[in-house]
């Protein structure tokens, strides 16, 4: 088995829920210049809800955006900028943050996603955190269509699955897809029965928080913690359920910590 490199050592630690222990490796790689461990120690202090240090952190990733492996993890970093600036209500340095990201993108190839990204940072900064961040384009009605679409075509087609999850798998997908809370809904209000694609567990809960359903919404959370999984080695916990705008109100700082406590990904069995 090859030796784990330092990074790698510092992810294991917070994915088993020693964050104590991932926070001095991570520190020590934050103070050699390591970028990946700059990213890390964002998400750490976007659970602990500590606003200035993610901005900290931020600026180093965004100084550097080629030494990230995915634009996953540049996006989320866009992402908890802008919680960020929920949170401290200080919309001059979000915003000079974001420009000062634009600038430096100029530096890797293949750009134009990391451009959107921050361009949106920029005009969410622009009307301080007044508004939606994103537009929504398509009306719930449409969106209900592309959904019982998928549901005829899939019924048409027969398709045969190897296991009940699969299935469900792909029908909880279709409903993050095509953003339709209500068919997620459903799909869990048939039978109870979980996705254990966490994309598709954080999509459930979401819905279930919109329609006023908070107490499931962060048991659904909980029972799947363990699907979530990192990306790359920057990765430690689910930067969506910051973010999302129906389970971010769910996200105490006890639920926080819980999750942080919660052995994930590869190191969850």
């Amino acid at each position: 088995m090859a030796k784990l490199t330092q990074i790698e050592v510092a992810q294991k630690f917070a994915l088993q829920g020693d964050i104590k222990s991932a926070l001095t490796e991570l520190s020590a790689l934050q103070a050699g210049g390591d970028v990946a461990a700059s990213a890390a120690l964002v998400e750490i202090a976007a659970y602990r809800g500590k606003w200035q240090d993610v901005l900290k952190y931020t600026k180093v990733v965004f100084a550097t955006p080629s030494a990230l492996d995915t634009f996953n993890v540049y996006h989320d970093m866009v992402m908890l900028v802008a919680r960020a600036g929920l949170e401290l209500n200080n919309w001059s340095d979000i915003g000079n943050l974001a420009k000062f990201a634009l600038r430096n993108l100029k530096n890797i190839e293949d750009n134009q996603s990391h451009i959107e990204a921050v361009s949106d940072l920029i005009n969410f900064a622009g009307r301080e955190g007044k508004g939606s961040y994103t537009t929504e384009t398509e009306t719930e009605e449409k969106r209900k269509k592309k959904f019982e679409d998928g549901l005829d075509r899939l019924e048409k087609k027969k398709k045969k699955f190897k296991k009940k999850s699969d299935r469900l798998n792909h029908l909880y997908g279709m409903a993050r897809v095509f953003r339709y809370y209500p068919g997620a809904v459903a799909l869990y209000d048939e039978d109870n029965d979980l996705p254990d694609i966490f994309e598709n567990v954080t999509f459930v809960a979401s819905a279930l928080a919109h329609c006023g359903r908070q107490k499931e919404a962060w048991q659904v959370i909980k029972s799947r913690l363990n699907c979530w999984w990192p990306v790359e080695d920057s990765q430690i916990a689910p930067v969506e359920l910051l973010i999302d705008e129906g389970i971010k109100p769910l996200m105490s700082p006890n639920r926080c910590q819980e999750v942080l406590q919660t052995p994930r990904g590869p190191e969850a069995n």
